[in-house]
């Protein structure tokens, strides 16, 4: 195994509840993550994600299973004693230290030559593009400026693995977007293995090798983010990660590698599909799969037209009483449908998924 292979075998939390129940936070995780792999740990709060991070950098125990980095076993081994670091939330910086110092505090546990330490402090401090603020204190720096000071500390030890809880979640929408494209960049620049946790599914889309769906504790879904967004393996993933519209089928035959499925009275044709998913399934429909056309389709009524600049999303109620969301990209002056308008629904069979209902 590669030295810096993370394996995480069987992991089992359990916490007491306040009446004394059992709570299983995380319930039999295994997960392998490559060398210098981006993996985002992604799922509604309460699914373990979090609990999982903490085991990694060794805030919490265990109940059962092991950790492994590089083939050593870290279940057991104190947070110090790991070569692992972490960015926070709350940035979590000394207030009362200059921003060189908040970044090189690390190195000196580490005892690390003076010389060498502010080499290093002065390479990340480039690398996050701080450089020239090396004597400001925390509250002297905006919010994105002060994330940077967190990840530049946690770069300048050199870890074998780089964990990060939630990073963003105090930033504006448009600072976030702008981090997280740095946070990529630099992780890919150096090449460093890093775990990521959100519950935000476009951080966990722009930023991901792969991305780990939880949900109640378990693992729903390992896969790329288009793979995740495409071919989702649950009903969950399809629901959580985008917006999806279900439509309830019936496969009617195969041919090659083509499920034929019929959907009300129209049939269509998805690609492999796995040879369990038969009789009823769920079509499963993104905004894009779904257009609005003068030809053969679904007859509905539009309920909402929320136009949002480069594109515009349609709520229609099909007259079987079943409900989808059709996105048309760039609308022209003059075409947006209205509220109450009769419409008919197209597929785009390429873009559609299906899933044993």
């Amino acid at each position: 195994m590669n030295d810096r292979t993370v394996e995480l075998r069987n992991l089992v939390k359990i916490f007491q509840g306040p009446g004394g129940e059992e709570i299983r936070a995380v319930d039999g995780v295994s997960l392998v993550i490559e060398p210098g792999e981006m993996v985002t740990l992604l799922g509604p709060s309460g699914c373990g994600k979090t609990t999982i991070l903490r085991m990694l950098a060794g805030f919490e125990q265990p109940t059962s299973g092991q950790i492994l980095l590089g083939g050593q076993d870290l279940t057991n081994v104190a947070p110090n004693a790991r070569n692992t670091a972490m960015v926070f939330q709350s940035y979590a910086l000394f207030p009362h230290m200059t921003v060189a110092d908040n970044i090189g505090y690390g190195l000196r546990f580490r005892k690390v030559d003076k010389d060498e330490a502010q080499r290093r402090v002065a390479r990340m401090m480039e690398l996050v593009g701080l450089k020239g603020f090396e004597k400001r204190m925390p509250g002297q720096l905006s919010g994105g400026q002060q994330q940077r000071v967190a990840l530049a500390r946690a770069l300048v030890v050199e870890p074998e693995l780089l964990l990060f809880d939630e990073p963003l979640s105090n930033l504006d929408a448009k600072l976030r977007e702008s981090m997280r494209n740095e946070i990529r960049a630099i992780q890919q620049r150096l090449g460093i293995t890093a775990v990521y946790v959100t519950h935000d599914q476009s951080e966990a889309m722009a930023l991901s090798d792969r991305i780990v769906v939880m949900n109640k504790g378990r693992i729903e879904q390992v896969g790329t983010p288009e793979t995740i967004y495409r071919r989702p393996a649950t009903r969950f993933v399809a629901d959580f990660v985008g917006k999806v519209s279900f439509l309830r089928g019936q496969v009617v035959g195969r041919s090659g590698r083509e499920t034929v499925i019929r959907v009300q009275d129209l049939t269509v044709s998805v690609a492999d599909l796995p040879a369990e998913v038969n009789g009823a399934v769920d079509l499963v429909c993104r905004p894009e799969a779904l257009f609005l056309t003068d030809g053969p389709g679904l007859q509905g009524t539009i309920t909402r037209a929320t136009y949002l600049g480069q594109t515009i999303e349609y709520a229609i109620r099909l007259n079987s009483g079943e409900e989808v969301i059709v996105t048309e990209a760039n609308p022209r002056p003059g075409t947006v449908r209205a509220q109450g308008d009769q419409v008919t629904v197209g597929f785009h069979p390429e873009s559609l998924h299906a899933l044993s209902a």
